[in-house]
């Protein structure tokens, strides 16, 4: 799961430098096309939700899904500055 968050916030960061893993572990784009990613979540059938910052909540029925769901949008709720 972390490699998996540590994946969606690199797609998100990337006109920053990409970070150095330590041994053993590799990097790997799982889902594209967030914008600003903030959290992640998932649910017991394997649903994933993905929170980005501008208050769109965005669900992916598993890591193979590329046209997520947006399930709530919240950005009237939210202070996005």
């Amino acid at each position: 799961m972390l490699l998996a968050w540590v994946a969606i916030l690199a797609c998100s960061q990337s006109a920053q430098a990409a970070p150095t893993l330590p041994g053993g572990f590799q990097e790997s784009v799982v889902f594209s096309g967030l914008t600003d990613p903030t959290n992640i979540a998932f649910s017991p059938d394997g649903t994933i939700f993905v929170a980005e910052k501008g208050g769109l909540i965005k669900s992916f029925d598993d890591f193979s899904d590329t046209t997520p769901t947006t399930v709530a949008d919240l950005s009237d709720e939210v202070y996005n500055y």
